[in-house]
């Protein structure tokens, strides 16, 4: 009895990166909610290199801003703003780096809803709130984007959004922290920081031969700067 008692306990919980009822809600939409791929592994039928190479360029995001802060350029000051930039963007890095990898190696029962993607989105609103404190000069404004990112993040996790959703809560993130910065008057880097942005989405919408999300990634780079 003991012994059955564990293996239905153990049918029960999702293993790690492994299916769970989301799963089964959503299983292989992507953006546009329609079937992509008969291998529900492979996210919108990125080969196991295109997915190596999401992981890598992810970096450009965090290591523009490392450069910055040892390269120092004229116009760029050390200090707590810069370092809560970089460090949002660097928390994040592993999380992005660790599901683009399982990606790769097909390791992932279901490539659109795991937990290993849940991490890489919540850790985007995590960079977002990090972003809006380095670039907002009001503590009200900062808040108020720490608990829409919290909401998003929450949302993420524990309710099941909709891929949808999920994408046009991002942006939201995104804008929001951008907003503070034109908030602050830096109305050039808000509207290049726009046109790098537009062209990544751009890019990972349009797929590209399946190259559009490293496009993407290689872009925020270009956002950071």
């Amino acid at each position: 009895r003991g012994a059955g008692a564990r293996a239905a306990g153990e049918a029960k919980a999702p293993r790690w990166g492994h299916e769970d009822e989301c799963s089964k809600k959503i299983r292989n939409k992507t953006f546009s909610g329609t079937q992509e791929s008969s291998d529900p592994r492979a996210l919108d039928g990125m080969s196991p290199a295109q997915e190596l190479c999401n992981a890598v360029s992810m970096a450009a995001l965090s290591g523009v801003g490392v450069c910055c802060w040892l390269l120092q350029p004229p116009w760029f000051v050390r200090g707590p703003r810069a370092a809560a930039a970089i460090a949002g963007a660097a928390a994040h890095l592993p999380f992005s780096m660790w599901y683009h990898a399982c990606l790769s190696r097909r390791a992932l029962e279901d490539a659109i809803e795991n937990w290993p993607r849940r991490l890489d989105q919540s850790f985007i609103h995590l960079m977002c709130v990090a972003q809006s404190w380095a670039l907002s000069t009001s503590a009200a404004f900062a808040w108020f984007c720490t608990l829409a990112n919290a909401y998003f993040a929450f949302r993420l996790c524990f309710q099941c959004p909709g891929a949808l959703e999920r994408m046009v809560n991002i942006g939201i993130g995104v804008f929001l922290f951008g907003l503070a910065g034109l908030a602050r008057g830096d109305v050039e880097e808000f509207l290049k920081a726009a046109c790098w942005f537009t062209v990544g989405i751009s890019a990972m919408v349009c797929r590209l031969g399946g190259w559009g999300h490293s496009i993407m990634h290689f872009c925020l780079g270009g956002l950071s700067y």
